[in-house]
């Protein structure tokens, strides 16, 4: 979906410049907080509630993510924040998988009506180097466990 802009000689013409598409997206928690907000309470408000403050000890996670992750992430509406949640999450408690013969785990957490999987690894004492990452958005209507 493109904004109608008037070229120089008045003609329509349409905007899809990068920064223009940059500036019409909002965050998903704003969309969800907002959707809410209208619809009420219900799976909607459930949802707004998981998007609350990032915790301190999250705030604190540093990630390094190489370009092509950056991409992906952008690609799968996967922010930061989502990774932080799932990486402190995953050191808290220790739900975690462990690759043999490297130094990557994997995990996963509930955000919402979105589940997060992140591969990663530990450099630092907060800091964190992601591997991969994807999502699936999907309603579970009974948790396995």
């Amino acid at each position: 979906m493109s904004e109608e802009t008037t070229g120089p000689e008045g003609s329509a013409e349409a905007d899809s410049s990068p920064k223009t598409r940059q500036s019409q997206l909002i965050s998903r928690r704003n969309f969800t907080r907002g959707a809410a907000a209208v619809m009420g309470t219900g799976a909607l408000a459930e949802a707004a509630a998981a998007f609350d403050e990032l915790p301190d000890e999250a705030k604190a996670v540093q990630l390094e993510k190489s370009a092509e992750i950056e991409a992906l992430m952008v690609e799968r509406i996967i922010t930061d924040d989502d990774i932080r949640r799932v990486i402190v999450n995953a050191e808290a408690t220790g739900r975690k998988l462990y690759q043999p013969g490297s130094d990557h785990f994997l995990s996963k957490l509930r955000i919402g009506q979105v589940y997060f999987y992140v591969e990663y690894s530990k450099t630092g004492e907060s800091a964190y180097k992601v591997h991969a990452t994807w999502a699936h958005r999907f309603i579970i209507l009974k948790e396995p466990y």
